[in-house]
């Protein structure tokens, strides 16, 4: 798929393997996306939903050296997502 759209061959290579268990000599780019999705399903976006992971314990975050204020951000998401679901509960 990637590349018929012209997409590098690396980036074809992120896209068929972000999934993986053992990401931890991919490279900074494939575990940013891994993290990236894993944040995505904390947030209940996409298909598989799951609320209760904790980012900071990820393989990725812990590959990438995550620190608190990387990972605080990314959980910042939620309420960025939560005012995009309800623009007008949030003005309440």
């Amino acid at each position: 798929m990637a590349r018929s759209w012209g997409l590098p061959e690396e980036y074809g290579r992120i896209i068929r393997d972000h999934h993986r268990d053992d990401l931890s000599q991919g490279g900074t780019l494939i575990n940013l996306v891994a993290l990236s999705d894993k944040a995505c399903r904390r947030l209940g976006l996409g298909i598989d939903s799951e609320p209760s992971l904790v980012l900071a314990v990820t393989d990725e975050a812990a590959t990438l050296g995550a620190g608190d204020i990387v990972l605080a951000q990314l959980v910042a998401l939620e309420d960025v997502q939560a005012e995009c679901a309800d623009p007008e509960g949030a003005a309440r």
